[in-house]
């Protein structure tokens, strides 16, 4: 996704990020979970637009719906703890810099995944994990540029 981003990003979805960017740093200021939660989508949404992949778009509003019902109902940050992943994001697409961007968005990712951690999601893969998540295992690997190898659900390469 990232290099689909970088190849097909307009300077006016650029000019959008950083605004973004700026809203989310005075965000860091006075935090609001409901601002949060529209900030992060609009940033992401960006991200994805640039990539120019309707799977992508239409993965991330699927994905959107729970996390934000996790982040709203559940999340218990007090701060924007993913400027700074979203600020590389940026970067990487304003630079055309793939491996900053995969860099961003991988950090992006275990922000998340500790956020998921502080409020007791299960995050654990087993036997009996359903094919959502196995797209999800399949959407986060595009993402980072990762492949799944190995066993039936796969490591992280």
């Amino acid at each position: 996704m990232m290099e689909d981003a970088i190849r097909h990003r307009t300077e006016a979805q650029l000019r959008a990020m950083e605004k973004s960017l700026k809203d989310q740093e005075v965000l860091t200021q006075h935090y609001s979970r409901q601002e949060y939660v529209t900030m992060n989508h609009v940033f992401h949404w960006l991200v994805v637009e640039a990539s120019a992949n309707k799977y992508y778009e239409k993965y991330l509003n699927e994905l959107y719906n729970k996390i934000n019902t996790y982040m709203i109902f559940y999340d218990q940050s007090s701060d924007n703890n993913s400027i700074v992943s979203h600020t590389m994001i940026y970067e990487a697409l304003r630079d055309r810099d793939l491996e900053k961007g995969l860099a961003g968005i991988r950090e992006d990712i275990q922000i998340a995944w500790e956020d998921m951690r502080k409020i007791n999601v299960p995050l654990k893969k087993s036997a009996g994990t359903p094919a959502a998540s196995r797209r999800g295992m399949r959407f986060q690997a595009a993402l980072t540029g990762s492949r799944l190898t190995g066993s039936r659900w796969g490591s992280w390469t």
